[in-house]
């Protein structure tokens, strides 16, 4: 079998014997490319000859194609299906890269800590990329996400169980504990290590299962039921940004991550609590575009890199 260098081989060549062959006449194939029917023979007669196959049988009245041209001119035709489909997923690709990348999180966190240093090591890699930011509470953000109005989101670990893994691809960036907000008055403020079975004379005060029913399941109930006990619940809440507008007790505390940035520093503190899971997820479609996949990629890597250079 002849040796062929396919890398010398000139598309455009394939394109005029493609041309010949739908044609079956040189006549009709030249005018149809636009080229003299002299040069049309020469490159016939060129692949043939570096191809070492006969391509034509030549006739009175035109053409016809060889069984080895046919078989040539099948796998050219799909060859050039394949490169013009490329092309057209490649400039969709750019064309997508052009749009911003619709980014939403919890207007309860500072994005300071982990949203931030993800777009900023994102736009260190690819300096074009822009990004339109929303936030809003766990439902606000949610119902974005299901609206097709983000592309991604950065909310608390505990709401992934909302999205369905079969439409949504879910990832922990940041693992931490839980911590207990609390007055500075509380006698729990000075404790040196903090567990869940020291809140069972504690006062929780929730988010509303109607607006965020994985929080007090995730946060409240699976470690009060590991501690023993049932938790007194002071009172709900529809969103976690209104619990600084309500009274706070001696003896009432609220969970939340290390993130949370809602109550007046001066007054309370937050104590981790040992032995207890929380963090940041990022949240998008798997439909989405090949840019809003990279970027989901990228982030994964920076925080696997930021952790390993903690450790």
């Amino acid at each position: 079998m002849q040796y062929i260098d396919i890398l010398d081989v000139n598309i455009y060549h394939l394109q005029l014997f493609i041309y010949t062959v739908e044609c079956g006449s040189m006549t009709k194939a030249a005018n149809l490319a636009h080229v003299s029917q002299s040069m049309l023979s020469k490159t016939i007669s060129k692949l043939e000859q570096k191809f070492g196959l006969q391509l034509f049988v030549r006739k009175n009245n035109g053409l016809s194609v060889t069984p080895a041209g046919k078989i040539l001119y099948d796998e050219s035709v799909k060859l050039k299906g394949s490169l013009e489909l490329a092309l057209e997923k490649a400039h969709l690709a750019q064309e997508a890269r052009r749009l911003p990348i619709r980014v939403a999180y919890l207007n309860t966190v500072d994005p300071g800590e982990y949203m931030n240093r993800t777009l900023e090591n994102f736009a260190s890699c690819y300096p074009d990329c822009q990004f339109r930011i929303e936030k809003g509470s766990f439902t606000e953000i949610r119902e974005m996400m299901f609206h097709d109005e983000v592309d991604v989101l950065f909310t608390s670990f505990f709401e992934e169980e909302d999205f369905d893994r079969g439409i949504y691809y879910t990832k922990r960036m940041i693992c931490c504990s839980q911590m207990a907000y609390m007055l500075k008055t509380n006698p729990l403020s000075k404790r040196e290590k903090l567990y869940f079975s020291d809140l069972r004379n504690q006062n929780f005060i929730s988010l509303s299962p109607s607006k965020s029913p994985n929080y007090m399941k995730n946060a409240i109930t699976r470690y009060s039921a590991e501690a023993g006990f049932i938790p007194k619940i002071a009172y709900f809440v529809q969103s976690s940004e209104s619990i600084s507008e309500n009274e706070f007790g001696e003896y009432d505390i609220f969970i939340a991550d290390q993130y949370f940035n809602v109550l007046d520093t001066e007054r309370f503190i937050a104590k981790k609590i040992e032995n207890t899971e929380g963090g940041v997820s990022l949240v998008c479609r798997r439909t989405g575009s090949s840019h809003i996949q990279e970027f989901v990629r990228e982030a994964a890597a920076y925080w696997h890199k930021s952790y390993d250079d903690l450790e």
